[in-house]
C-alpha cells in the first residue's frame, strides 16, 4: 500500500490523494483508514471545485509551509537573486501571494491550491 496522507504534510500532490483513495476503496480498509478515506474525499472534493488542474496534478501547501514554499519558488524562477543580499521585507508580499490561491480544509488544517 502506498502511503498515508496526514494533513500535518507540508505539500500534497493532488495526484496523491486520488491514487490513495482509489487504492483504500478498491483493497478495502480497516477503521482507521476508513476515516482518511472519508477525509481524502472531502478534501478532493473540495479541490477539484478549485483547481481545475486536480487530476493533473496541483500542489496543496500547508499554511505553515507557504511563505518557504513561495520563497522556493521564487529562487527557482529566478525572481530572487540568491548571490546578493536583501534588505526588503517581503513579508507583505505572501499575503498578496495568496490571492492566487484558495484555501482548503483538510481535518482541520489548512491548505492552499492554485
Amino acid at each position: 500500500m502506498s502511503n498515508e496522507i496526514t494533513n500535518d504534510m507540508d505539500v500534497i500532490d493532488s495526484r496523491d490523494i486520488i491514487e490513495r483513495i482509489e487504492e483504500l476503496e478498491n483493497n478495502g480498509c480497516d477503521l482507521d483508514e476508513h476515516e482518511e478515506l472519508e477525509a481524502l474525499k472531502a478534501l478532493a472534493k473540495e479541490g477539484e471545485q478549485y483547481s481545475p488542474d486536480w487530476s493533473y496534478g496541483s500542489q496543496l501547501i500547508h499554511e505553515n509551509y507557504f511563505e518557504e514554499y513561495m520563497d522556493e519558488m521564487l529562487e527557482d524562477c529566478g525572481d530572487i537573486p540568491k548571490d546578493i543580499p536583501c534588505y526588503l521585507d517581503i513579508t507583505v508580499n505572501y499575503d498578496m501571494l495568496k490571492w492566487d490561491y484558495t484555501e482548503l480544509d483538510f481535518n482541520g488544517e489548512t491548505y492552499f491550491v492554485r
